[in-house]
């Protein structure tokens, strides 16, 4: 997985994606908007952690997603498996 932009790049991440929604015509900062995208922004990141955290026990929004991604494939698998010995298990039971 590939960022969209480079990390140094935020002011050509402000003028292609968050100018329009934040400035006047005149390019001028409007308070309210930029506030308003702000809480935005803190609600989105207080919501990934509580994300990472529930199902990789990571705490940082900004790890990588590909780490995130590999972690709950891993979670993924090992609940598969666990589910999988569980059926077995059963199964011998009943067939015992």
């Amino acid at each position: 997985m590939q960022n969209k932009y480079a990390e140094s790049d935020y002011m050509g991440v402000f003028e292609k994606e968050w100018k329009r929604l934040v400035c006047d015509e005149g390019g001028n900062l409007i308070l309210d908007k930029v506030a308003r995208e702000l809480h935005d922004y803190s609600l989105l990141m207080e919501n990934c952690t509580n994300v990472l955290q529930e199902y990789t026990f990571l705490s940082k929004p900004f790890t990588r997603a590909d780490y995130v991604v590999e972690k709950i494939d891993e979670i993924i698998e090992r609940r598969v498996q666990e589910r999988l010995e569980e059926e077995i298990r059963r199964l011998r039971e009943e067939a015992a």
